[in-house]
């Protein structure tokens, strides 16, 4: 039988291609409820270099990020793992606020705290991925190496990526406070024990991206997308946010401007920055 390293690196793929990750096979499971058990891919990329190059291609195709995880995957995404990705999902995580905080509606000094860190985290990663862009791009301009190359070859062309911007919220939202204490808290609320507003707290609230105007222009999103999150992001920065992917295909949108209490509000959100958006975005496809 001849060596592995011998295989060539179609069939060594095919072959590495039915070793699963634990949160791929619930047999591996402890029970029928219990979470995904940590994926164990990264561990195999350890083995040699072939290996390396599927595993990493795996573990890095498809990644869900939190905000507060970005200065490590500044640190993790480089060499063959930028062509790997294909898809971001980014989770930004807002600041907690208190118990008594709970029953009020947001204030102003609230929601500019908001903004900034949800206009941080959004800076933070196109900054990432610039960067990965920029060095990628030029270690295009030369050649790979032989045995570098005759690997990778068939990802380095027409690299792209899909970016959805999958939830925006507070740990102290009531979705995201954990089972135990929102039930537990509820049951309070339903006995006149606890004052909480419950999502009404934010209802007012547009979460706005702040110096939009300095973000780079990102040429690998091919597609954007977002979900209605725990908490609502204002149209116009969603329109700004697509109109820095100067090779953007598909755009899927979910926007909110639902504003009733506040018309003025809700004006800004259907006809201020966001036409404005949309014509550059439209003008440059």
């Amino acid at each position: 039988m001849a060596p592995i390293r011998r295989l060539s690196w179609e069939l060594l793929d095919l072959i590495l291609s039915y070793i699963p990750k634990n949160d791929d096979d619930p047999s591996l499971r402890s029970g029928l409820n219990a979470p995904p058990s940590p994926s164990l891919l990264p561990l195999y990329a350890t083995v040699c270099k072939d290996w390396k190059l599927h595993f990493e291609g795996r573990t890095f195709k498809s990644i869900r990020l939190k905000s507060t995880e970005i200065n490590e995957f500044f640190r993790l995404f480089k060499g063959n793992r930028v062509n790997a990705l294909s898809r971001l999902e980014l989770e930004v995580i807002l600041p907690t606020y208190s118990e008594h905080a709970c029953a009020k509606f947001e204030i102003k000094k609230d929601q500019d705290l908001n903004n900034r860190v949800f206009s941080d985290a959004i800076h933070a990663l196109f900054k990432v991925l610039r960067s990965s862009q920029d060095v990628h791009g030029a270690s295009d301009q030369g050649q790979p190496g032989k045995e570098v190359g005759d690997r990778v070859s068939s990802h380095s062309s027409a690299h792209s990526v899909e970016f959805h911007l999958a939830d925006v919220y507070s740990l102290m939202d009531a979705s995201h406070r954990g089972k135990e204490k929102y039930k537990q808290d509820r049951v309070e609320w339903e006995l006149g024990k606890r004052h909480d507003l419950w999502e009404h707290r934010w209802e007012h609230s547009f979460l706005k991206l702040l110096d939009a105007e300095n973000l780079p222009s990102l040429s690998q999103v091919a597609q954007f997308s977002n979900s209605f999150s725990s908490r609502k992001v204002e149209p116009a920065s969603i329109a700004f946010l697509a109109s820095k992917f100067p090779n953007v295909k598909d755009i899927i949108w979910q926007c909110s401007d639902d504003e009733k209490k506040y018309p003025k509000i809700q004006q800004q959100l259907r006809y201020g920055r966001t036409t404005h958006n949309l014509n550059v975005l439209l003008t440059d496809h």
